[in-house]
């Protein structure tokens, strides 16, 4: 025999009454589990598919706190709050505007010079989409602003789409706990 095969054979003790993984391990978890075994004429399909985990609540603010992501909406706010009046409202306004809205799985990238009004035509879509979309769970209008003059890492920016996720899900909104 394969020495390969018989150190695995070995370590799921296959030859004491079946399969067996992670024998004398301890604190395992598993969420739901597929084991299907096949041989000759029979296949056996096990599927575990446990209650809810069960234990320790946190909250959505507790969860997103823990995620540390970047505070995009913070920036969104602030240059909503700088715009003047009617600032980029011919954006909204354009065809290419419109198609993006009325297509699924649409991404828009804006790049360009520092304060060429990126941020604000980016957050005035972002209110235009909001309010469009209002109530529709099967929307998710998340968001990043990358500065030249602050470097958030790969894990922040996720994170920080991740939080905005969690935050306008209707299904997290309705439950106050995970």
């Amino acid at each position: 025999m394969d020495p390969d095969l018989q150190v695995a054979r070995d370590r799921m003790d296959v030859d004491q009454g079946g399969a067996q993984f992670f024998s004398g391990a301890s604190n395992i978890t598993a969420r739901d589990i597929t084991v299907q075994n096949a041989g000759r004429d029979m296949i056996n399909n096990i599927v575990v598919n446990p209650a809810p985990i069960s234990g320790p609540e946190a909250s959505i603010e507790e969860v997103t706190a823990w995620l540390k992501g970047a505070n995009f909406r913070a920036i969104y706010r602030l240059s909503l709050e700088t715009r003047m009046d009617d600032t980029g409202t011919w954006f909204i306004a354009t065809f290419e505007f419109g198609e993006f809205v009325r297509q699924k799985g649409r991404v828009v990238w804006a790049t360009g010079l520092p304060g060429s009004g990126k941020t604000i035509l980016a957050s005035i879509s972002i209110e235009h989409l909001e309010v469009r979309f209002s109530g529709r769970s099967d929307v998710a209008i998340l968001y990043a602003f990358l500065r030249y003059s602050e470097k958030p890492t790969f894990l922040q920016i996720i994170a920080g789409l991740l939080t905005q996720y969690i935050k306008m899900s209707s299904h997290a909104q309705k439950q106050s706990n995970f």
